[in-house]
């Protein structure tokens, strides 16, 4: 499970980890959004991975360079 902290746009940060696609599977899904905190389950992925992953998306999203934002194992 990995946490993405942010406190800004969590349904636009929802969508674009959601919309990952890896080996044409999506290996995010949104468990539960808890504050800032949005949590995923990771399928196929190491945690380690999919942090790094994540980050890397959210940074080439339109928004991503705007947003205050971290990625961490769960």
């Amino acid at each position: 499970m990995v946490i993405v902290n942010c406190p800004l746009m969590q349904n636009d940060v929802i969508k674009v980890v959601e919309g990952i696609v890896l080996n044409d599977t999506n290996p995010f899904k949104f468990i539960e959004k808890k504050g800032m905190k949005m949590y995923f389950e990771t399928a196929d992925v190491k945690v380690d991975e999919a942090c790094v992953i994540i980050k890397s998306e959210m940074r080439k999203a339109p928004f991503g360079s705007l947003l205050n934002f971290n990625v961490v194992p769960a």
